[in-house]
């Protein structure tokens, strides 16, 4: 019985004896964009300069960005995009998923590493009748080392794959 109260004390007073961790949340970005393509059109004799729009896009990106320690953080970005022509074909969609990590190992050596796969898709098919829908892999890393002051070196590692 006395080892339960003396438990049931320890565990009251366990969050007055250790020090609180300050909760980080993460951080949710949502980004809209969209443009016009334009098109000079050539003009006839007499005639001014127009300008034609000639495709559209709409793109919307999430990044959600979570700081595990003042020395760990972690990035996730997805995107959705369209681009449409209007007086030419080749209009296509695509979609990516970008997951990277940073790591500040010490005061003067920082480690980069990330992922992307980005998923396109057309509208029309070649001229042999086949898709040109494709994947893109992609893997980077980098280590960022500061031997002294204001002097960086990055040397880097990047890496494409794309599938047909």
């Amino acid at each position: 019985m006395k080892y339960r109260i003396v438990l049931i004390v320890v565990l009251i007073l366990l969050p007055l004896l250790c020090p609180a961790q300050e909760i980080k949340l993460p951080v949710f970005f949502l980004y809209y964009d969209c443009g016009l393509g334009s098109e000079e059109i050539m003009p006839e004799e007499g005639e001014e300069e127009e300008i034609e729009a000639s495709s559209q896009r709409h793109k919307v990106t999430l990044r959600i960005k979570e700081d595990w320690s003042d020395e760990l953080t972690t990035n996730l970005y997805t995107a959705v995009s369209r681009k449409e022509y209007f007086l030419q074909s080749g209009s296509y969609s695509y979609f990516y998923l970008n997951p990277d990590i940073a790591w500040e190992i010490t005061d003067r050596i920082k480690w980069y590493t990330g992922f992307r796969s980005k998923f396109t898709f057309y509208d029309e098919l070649d001229a042999d009748g086949l898709s040109k829908d494709f994947t893109s892999l992609l893997a980077k890393t980098n280590f960022t080392f500061k031997p002294v002051d204001k002097l960086k070196i990055i040397p880097s590692f990047q890496s494409v794959f794309d599938l047909y």
